[in-house]
């Protein structure tokens, strides 16, 4: 028997589909027994990414068109996929599936490059192997419809194959529904038709144990919360949004995008400010992190003591140059940070006495250094300079804005 077979012999699809016979057995004394539930040692909410999404629950990802919603969904793909850190948080790795019914074959293509690009071969592969992402179909394929009678709302073979698919995937933790309007057609604004649909994702979550995010799209009115009947805002147990500064409140064109946890039944609100990458992706926006500037600076300057320790490992330079690092500075890359501040980092780094200047080259401070081959003793950067070339093998920093390194 495959796991679709199971789920529609399950209590969860038996109860969905014939709640009649369900509620026989439901509403019964002996079930309403509250034993069970104060014996019983509470559970603690498991997370999905720590402290900012909930691991197992349906919930909402709303967002105007354009401003970023997939894009920062498949970040979030990537780094469940990986293992590493979405925003600066630890998450649970896992398999991931995604159905971006908006976004072709190339649009898909060119964001999984750009998210890719700092990774290390490992955790490419680890990409490759756990996310799974279905691009815009050749023809419209519906989860949510009318039956014959056009008064009952249905799934659809669609929905059907789609959960089965979820099924197969083994250690689940995230699914990822773009977006609602395009796979729904049912009446947004009746009540009961929402509520339909929530069930129906939230049966996903309970059946696989992952997070189920849906994408939705804002009224036209401006809001930066979703649409339709307040059955859809309601019923979640989470959701999530995604807005730019408002012009009301005058916000300017660059004060961050914000991601805020709009609604969270068993936890914290949180918001994390965001800013768009040098190559379009996202990443929290400078100083809106629970690190200070300085903290930060520090950061930053030990990831590039790690590059220079392991230029010095493998060809034997003690140092690097202003122009060998250049390269690897990038908001999201080895170097997290914009390559015209890389002088201004490197000059904090050297009066902070984490960094010395040594003609010209950048040098590990002696009591930090490991300590050189006896049989290269003496030998600097300025000797070895032109092999040490910008490509030189660098350990990436622990933090980057990216957040696709090693935990």
């Amino acid at each position: 028997m495959n796991t679709h077979q199971s789920f529609a012999n399950s209590e969860l699809h038996q109860a969905i589909h014939n709640p009649d016979g369900y509620s026989a057995g439901f509403f019964t004394l002996p079930n309403g027994d509250i034993a069970p539930l104060m014996n019983n040692q509470f559970p603690e909410q498991q997370f999905l990414v720590n402290g900012l999404i909930p691991l197992g629950v349906a919930g909402l990802f709303n967002g105007k068109g354009g401003i970023g919603k997939t894009t920062l969904a498949m970040q979030l793909g990537a780094s469940i996929a990986t293992g590493t850190h979405f925003m600066g948080r630890a998450v649970r790795q896992g398999s991931v599936l995604m159905f971006l019914s908006e976004d072709d074959d190339l649009v898909v293509s060119r964001r999984l490059h750009r998210i890719k690009e700092p990774m290390s071969e490992t955790l490419r592969l680890k990409m490759e192997q756990n996310l799974k992402i279905l691009p815009r179909p050749a023809t419209d394929l519906p989860f949510f419809d009318y039956g014959r009678s056009f008064r009952e709302p249905t799934t659809t073979s669609h929905f059907e194959h789609f959960f089965k698919m979820a099924q197969e995937l083994n250690d689940l933790r995230l699914v990822v529904i773009d977006s609602y309007s395009r796979l729904n057609r049912l009446d947004e604004i009746q009540h009961s038709n929402a509520s339909f649909t929530t069930r129906w994702i939230e049966a996903i979550a309970k059946e696989t144990g992952a997070t189920v995010l849906m994408i939705h799209h804002p009224p036209k009115s401006g809001s930066s919360s979703a649409r339709g009947s307040g059955a859809l805002l309601d019923s979640p147990r989470f959701s999530a949004t995604l807005s730019a500064p408002s012009k009301v409140t005058g916000g300017k064109a660059n004060e961050p995008l914000r991601f805020k946890v709009e609604k969270f039944n068993d936890g914290k609100t949180p918001v994390v400010n965001l800013e768009r990458l040098d190559n379009g992706l996202l990443g929290p926006a400078s100083g809106s992190s629970h690190e200070s500037e300085a903290e930060r600076l520090r950061r930053l300057s030990q990831s590039i003591q790690k590059i220079i320790e392991t230029n010095h490992a493998t060809l034997k330079s003690r140092g690097m140059t202003y122009s060998q690092l250049r390269p690897m500075a990038k908001l999201g890359g080895v170097i997290d940070i914009q390559q015209d501040r890389l002088r201004e980092l490197l000059s904090w780094a050297v009066h902070e006495k984490l960094l010395a200047l040594e003609k010209d080259c950048y040098v590990v401070p002696t009591q930090n250094a490991p300590a050189a081959p006896p049989n290269n003793a003496g030998m600097n950067c300025t000797k070895l300079r032109a092999s040490a070339g910008p490509n030189s093998p660098a350990t990436p920093s622990k933090h980057n804005k990216a957040g696709y390194e090693e935990i």
